[in-house]
């Protein structure tokens, strides 16, 4: 998305979801950053949900904030804070070990710190849950019913096969 708006200049993109015909985020280069308009909130898409059964492998809102996180649109709220403690974890004599979350690692937010020789500890838990999305498959059977409950451009799940 970074890419596409230095590209377009001083044109605005929409970011939709197909599925609902849902305008998400309006976006725009601006001086040296980005302006971003949000077009709908997690309540609307909690409403667009109640007509699927399959609400837990549609795309969600947080999963639009993530992509804006990953491309370097956005930023984490508490990054000046973060980078600050970082700092002074930096000062000290000994060994700093992180243990991200899942979402951590979803969003790449340790690659983005430029932490020089980190350590990290990974628990059973995320590595499972890890492991897990890397291998999960969708069946041809819950495709069509994803494709059932879309509204509109139900033919962009079939990207999801196998």
């Amino acid at each position: 998305m970074q890419i596409l708006l230095n590209l377009i200049a001083k044109d605005t993109i929409v970011i939709d979801y197909p599925l609902y015909d849902l305008k998400m985020v309006k976006a725009r280069p601006s001086g040296n950053g980005y302006y971003i308009n949000v077009q709908s909130d997690v309540e609307v898409m909690k409403e667009l949900y109640e007509y699927s059964t399959h609400t837990d492998e549609l795309p969600s809102f947080d999963d639009i904030k993530y992509c804006m996180l990953l491309s370097g649109i956005i930023q984490y709220d508490n990054m000046v804070e973060f980078q600050e403690k970082l700092s002074a974890l930096d000062k000290l004599d000994r060994t700093i070990y992180f243990a991200p979350d899942t979402n951590l690692f979803y969003q790449a937010a340790f690659s983005k710190l430029n932490i020089p020789n980190p350590h990290y500890l990974v628990v059973d838990t995320v590595y499972d849950e890890i492991e897990s999305s890397i291998n999960h498959k969708y069946s041809p059977h819950l495709i069509y019913e994803m494709k059932e409950d879309a509204l509109y451009h139900g033919e962009l799940l079939d990207e999801l096969k196998n």
